[in-house]
């Protein structure tokens, strides 16, 4: 039975109780509250009688983005892709019942005319793992219509190293002056480029280090949550201090946003005319360096990594240097 009640604000907020969970919505009028709570009641009695409420495709993804995605380490990513591919299926008020897993493939060939294999997959995850949500948690659906559908092939992974020739070429390009202090964010950014390189952290982690997160004295910086949900300590270089140092923030010590990072890197690597080099292969440069001080196990517990072969996507070295080093 739904409850209703008046707010302070003078709103309806109407609750219900559904499958041990409870949800609550609230309307300006009590009629809305009223109608939205037998709207719910008959979706449970529905499902308890083993039929399926009529649902859509937008309701799906609306349910989705309010309810799954804020959760998300990568939630503001993922509502962009999720909102672009709303606005490619075309048909948001297709019910979900009748979405076939020959729609799913129409939607993976017509954004693979678009984007590459790498991009389709990591956009075609988001829209399985809702459709799974719809299907265990909602019971919105009996079978996921993305069953049996192939996702496209990922390409090799990225080797792309940063040699010393790309990062001078890109600090000279920002006007980056290493021994001046950190003043604009454009500062920050080349700070964030060098550290990455560095610590092989992540630009989301250099970002959000505090100081009470920063121990000068032991030279390491502790992450409170990596990628994989997990905290971790970053053994620091020297140099690595010497670039934190120069940060101006009084609790974070970077004042810039990701999106700023990323905006303000991309400028300064093409007006130096660097092809082929994202801020992500820093984490590769980084561990490849850190490869050559620590044992491999010492390495993933830097990096993060509890899978070695994920680890040695991020490792690469120069033979010919290994070769110098066998005598």
């Amino acid at each position: 039975m739904a409850s209703i009640e008046k707010t302070a604000a003078g709103t309806w907020r109407v609750r219900v109780r559904k499958a041990g969970v409870t949800k609550s919505e609230t309307f300006k009028t009590k009629a809305e509250a009223q109608a939205w709570g037998a709207e719910q009641e008959a979706e449970a009695v529905s499902v308890r009688r083993g039929n399926l409420p009529k649902k859509t495709l937008g309701d799906a993804i609306k349910r989705y983005k309010e309810e799954v995605i804020p959760a998300k380490k990568g939630a503001r990513w993922e509502l962009l892709r999720i909102g672009l591919l709303e606005r490619e299926w075309a048909r948001s008020d297709k019910l979900l019942t009748d979405i076939t897993s020959e729609d799913f493939a129409a939607l993976r060939d017509k954004r693979l005319k678009k984007v590459g294999p790498a991009s389709v997959v990591r956009e075609l995850t988001i829209l399985k793992s809702m459709f799974a949500v719809a299907v265990a948690e909602w019971k919105w659906l009996h079978i996921t219509p993305t069953k049996g559908v192939k996702m496209p092939p990922e390409p090799e992974h990225r080797t792309r190293r940063v040699p010393p020739g790309d990062i001078e070429a890109i600090l000279v390009a920002a006007g980056y002056d290493d021994k001046a202090p950190v003043q604009t964010s454009t500062d920050q950014t080349m700070v964030a480029f060098l550290l990455a390189c560095e610590t092989a952290m992540r630009s989301s982690e250099l970002l959000a280090i505090t100081r009470k997160h920063y121990d000068r004295e032991k030279q390491v910086v502790y992450v409170p949550r990596s990628k994989n949900g997990a905290a971790r300590e970053v053994p620091l270089t020297v140099r690595a201090v010497e670039l934190l140092d120069k940060l101006p923030g009084e609790d974070r010590l970077f004042t810039i946003s990701d999106q700023v990072r990323d905006t303000l890197f991309r400028n300064a690597r093409d007006n130096a005319g660097v092809e082929d080099l994202h801020f992500h292969d820093t984490r590769r440069e980084g561990t490849s360096r850190l490869a050559k001080k620590v044992d491999v196990l010492t390495l993933a517990r830097i990096t993060g990594h509890k899978d070695l072969n994920m680890l040695m996507v991020y490792y690469q070295t120069d033979m010919a240097e290994v070769a110098a080093g066998l005598g």
